[in-house]
């Protein structure tokens, strides 16, 4: 059973049923990957509201990137990298790309409640 906002009709109930399926297993595997696997999101590392909030952005990068990673699979050995070494190029880029913050004018980064 699901909550939407949106109409449900003979015509799109198939299709709600699919995506609210969908949706949910991306919850649950997600989720679980991040509580119970690599993660270890039950861990307080800190008693800072923000800093908490920016500790779980940065899990979600990092699982985004790992999920990317697990599902490229098949494309890595297109690249004739090996996953190590794809894994390295894409710290690289991270850690070592500057941005010229007077092209892009003020940047921040804002975590609300």
């Amino acid at each position: 059973m699901w909550l939407t906002s949106f109409k449900i009709t003979e015509k799109n109930k198939e299709d709600i049923i699919y995506y609210g399926r969908q949706r949910w297993k991306i919850e649950n595997e997600g989720f679980n990957m991040q509580k119970n696997g690599t993660f270890d999101i039950e861990h307080i590392y800190s008693r800072n509201y923000n800093a908490m909030k920016a500790h779980y952005f940065f899990i979600q990068f990092a699982h985004t990137i790992r999920q990317l990673l697990e599902k490229g699979l098949k494309y890595v050995s297109e690249l004739k990298m090996s996953i190590k070494e794809v894994s390295a190029a894409i710290t690289q880029t991270l850690t070592q790309t500057s941005i010229n913050l007077a092209v892009h004018g003020k940047i921040q980064l804002r975590f609300y409640g």
